[in-house]
């Protein structure tokens, strides 16, 4: 379900790329539409399943309460479990909303260029012809005209206008970001034309609109950026969306945090888009390759991300764990948990813990040097458990 569900997300991306700068048309709609009602099916057979999930989980949860001999771990790994089904069915919601309200906003477009007016409109060249040939079916002509063309004009003067006060008004409500409240000398009105320029372009080119950049922009200063390393972090962070298919700002949100959890927040805009870069392709390809995606990571992160950077692992190294992790039904902040309780005993490791991984062919001098990495440990754990049960393994 995973797969046909990114499958679709890709297909609705070439469509939006191959329709872009074109001009709106029935039949490029009713294409946008049909995949989109693909996609909904496939988000109600992917709620079903993880609410039967929840279910299971829940009475799991109430069966080991009810038991005189289920031990508190056996409740709390239930309770978690629980917990993820709950988080992924909510997920998986949100972006069924999202589809929905996405294909009401196309219905309502496609009844308008239906209607014989918005035709008439649109075939302005014809006008002469097509008024004459109409004129007998209208009680008067001037008034008429008047109410069924003109009217709409000024509405559409209004809404422009509008849009673009919402607009200016989001770039200025900036300034007191960038300057911490201090006064906005030349130097910051400058900075907020980059960024209104670079707002305008990036809608254009990545098919989101200003206010959701505006947003996202917004709230990487909030965090601490300044002009230039938003400037720099935010075309990679407008990239992975459109390749990997998550919500805008889902995308910004997890790309941020991770980049300071690991270390990569710069001062310069070269340096932002070369990490933020480095951030978006890890996390992009192991949504794409996997079943995880950039909210689950984003969860996994927080809990992880600190420990693994303290630990000298790699972000791709991190990433990919989680998203091995997620395959087997471990996603979100239970794969975050798992993964920095396991680096902790490398860490920190008791003296159980250290004949433990010695019996594994693991040194924890080693791995605490750099010498040995997560890769080379999961290698050792695999070759040195051949021939183990599960049980066995688990116990150890």
């Amino acid at each position: 379900m995973n797969s046909s569900i990114k499958a679709t997300a890709a297909e609705l991306r070439a469509q939006d790329a191959a329709f872009k700068g074109s001009e709106k048309s029935i039949n490029n709609m009713r294409s946008t539409y049909d995949t989109l009602s693909r996609q909904s099916k496939n988000y109600q057979a992917q709620l079903q399943k993880q609410r039967e999930r929840y279910d299971e989980n829940s009475k799991a949860v109430e069966r080991l309460n009810k038991s005189e001999t289920a031990s508190q771990e056996e409740i709390n790994r239930a309770t978690k479990l629980q917990a993820n089904a709950a988080s992924q069915y909510n997920r998986t919601a949100a972006a069924a909303a999202q589809n929905e309200n996405r294909m009401a906003a196309l219905r309502k477009e496609i009844a308008l260029q239906s209607d014989g007016w918005t035709k008439v409109s649109n075939g302005a060249s014809k006008f002469a012809s097509v008024t004459e040939k109409t004129s007998s079916k209208l009680t008067s002509f001037g008034s008429t005209m008047t109410r069924a063309v003109t009217a709409p004009i000024a509405i559409g003067f209004v809404a422009a206008a509008k849009s673009a006060i919402d607009f200016n008004s989001q770039i200025q409500a900036m300034g007191p970001l960038l300057t911490n409240g201090g006064a906005i000398t030349a130097k910051y009105r400058a900075q907020l034309d980059q960024l209104a320029s670079a707002s305008k372009k990036w809608s254009v080119e990545y098919g989101i609109s200003t206010a959701a950049i505006n947003d996202g922009m917004s709230e990487m200063i909030k965090r601490g950026y300044i002009a230039a390393q938003t400037l720099g972090a935010m075309p990679a962070v407008l990239n992975a969306a459109k390749a990997s298919g998550d919500d805008f700002n889902d995308v910004m949100h997890v790309s941020t945090s991770v980049l300071e959890q690991f270390g990569l927040k710069t001062e310069s805009t070269t340096g932002m888009l070369k990490n933020t870069s480095r951030v978006t392709d890890a996390l992009t390809y192991i949504a794409n390759a996997t079943a995880a995606g950039f909210q689950d990571m984003g969860e996994a992160m927080t809990y992880v991300g600190p420990s693994a950077h303290a630990a000298g692992i790699s972000l791709e190294e991190t990433a990919a764990a989680i998203g091995i992790m997620s395959n087997k039904g471990i996603e979100g902040s239970v794969a975050g948990t798992a993964l920095r309780g396991a680096l902790t005993r490398l860490l920190k490791p008791s003296k159980q813990n250290i004949e433990g991984f010695s019996e594994l062919g693991i040194s924890v001098a080693d791995f605490k040097k750099g010498t040995l990495t997560l890769p080379e440990i999961l290698d050792k754990i695999k070759n040195n458990t051949k021939g183990w049960t599960d049980q066995q393994r688990v116990l150890q």
